[in-house]
């Protein structure tokens, strides 16, 4: 994730986040009014950008890979400026 990351997509980006914050991406797609597998979706789209596993599983609970530590800490100033 090294390079630069333009175009991200702002609405992946919440869902990421608040996939988080909430522990699960099911939480998030209710707090968010969609679905899991959409919610998900944007999980893997930004995988996909950054080039890199975001996210691993330790049972049911979701843990931030390196990289994805570094995503939510700009994925998290960008939406503040929202």
């Amino acid at each position: 994730m090294e390079k630069r990351l333009p175009g991200l997509d702002l609405d992946a980006l919440r869902s990421f986040v608040t996939g988080m914050e909430c522990g699960s991406f099911a939480q998030a797609a209710l707090r968010l009014s969609r679905s899991t597998s959409a919610v998900s979706a944007q999980l893997k789209k930004l995988e996909s950008q950054c080039g890199a596993a975001l996210v691993t599983k330790q049972g049911r609970h979701l843990v931030l890979t390196a990289e994805g530590e570094k995503l939510m800490s700009y994925a998290r100033r960008l939406l503040a400026l929202q």
